[in-house]
């Protein structure tokens, strides 16, 4: 199958910099990674298999897409997070379920 993408200057750069069989793996990967994040979230042994600077760029976008919530709780109270933090271990949302004061 062939596939014609049009990707930022930087990107292509960066593609076309690797060695010609190196980039239609990496093209592979890229757009298996893309399709998967899609349907689904990885397994751990999916990400495992990754190589590891896919991983890193997945862990990255993840934690800077989690940034905003890390904030918020951040700007908590103290004593409101550390409840944030308990209940998070034991399951109870206390803002969506009953919880027990």
């Amino acid at each position: 199958m062939t596939i014609t993408l049009d990707v930022p200057d930087a990107v292509a750069k960066r593609i076309q910099a690797r060695p010609d069989a190196d980039r239609q793996r990496f093209a592979v990967i890229a757009l298996s990674v893309g399709a998967a994040l899609t349907e689904r979230p990885l397994t751990p042994l999916e990400a495992l298999a990754l190589p590891a600077d896919v991983r890193g760029r997945i862990l990255q976008a993840q934690a800077e897409a989690m940034a905003p919530y890390y904030e918020a709780d951040l700007a908590l109270p103290p004593h409101e997070r550390e409840l944030t933090a308990f209940t998070a271990l034991d399951g109870v949302d206390p803002i969506h379920e009953d919880y027990p004061t």
